[in-house]
């Protein structure tokens, strides 16, 4: 099982690439940055997933800023990350047996919010990106095609074992 993670350098992606690092053969894992792949170049993304082969696409990556830059640019940051996501997905029309993990990421740090926050912290999420991925959620449920309940390990049997 080979796994492609986009976005390796950030926040979530670079979490991710020292727990598989831990897990996996590295032959099996790609940790993909912008230094190697535009994703806002669909050629560029189309050629990593087309020469890599994965068999699990992690998107971790995504334009992200503070939360002034977040307020004050919203629409150039869900422009920027749906282009980023379009070309993703529209990459791996090909190959429908890629299992696509797709975290969409956007400044979620409330305004009003006691600083710092942490694990504990309960607020609102305002985040651009929460609308999209639920959308999709839901058309996979009505397309009866996931449930709710599942661990993700029922449609990721690859991260069964994880802890």
């Amino acid at each position: 099982m080979k796994i492609l993670v986009f976005g390796s350098n950030g926040l979530v992606g670079s979490s991710i690439k020292n727990v598989f690092s831990k897990y996996y053969d590295k032959d099996l894992l790609f940790f993909s940055t912008r230094d190697d792949t535009n994703l806002f170049d669909f050629k560029e993304t189309k050629k990593t997933i087309e020469e890599f082969r994965p068999d699990i696409l992690i998107n971790a990556a995504a334009r992200v800023g503070g939360i002034f830059d977040n307020n004050t640019n919203r629409t150039s940051f869900f422009l920027d990350n749906m282009k980023i996501n379009i070309n993703v997905l529209e990459s791996c029309i090909t190959n429908n047996k890629i299992k696509i993990i797709n975290l969409g990421s956007s400044c979620i740090y409330p305004l009003n919010a006691k600083n710092p926050i942490n694990e504990n912290s309960i607020f609102p999420i305002w985040s651009m990106s929460k609308p999209i991925t639920i959308v999709a959620m839901m058309i996979l449920k009505e397309r009866e095609m996931i449930d709710f309940k599942d661990n993700v390990s029922k449609y990721l049997p690859e991260f069964k074992n994880l802890k």
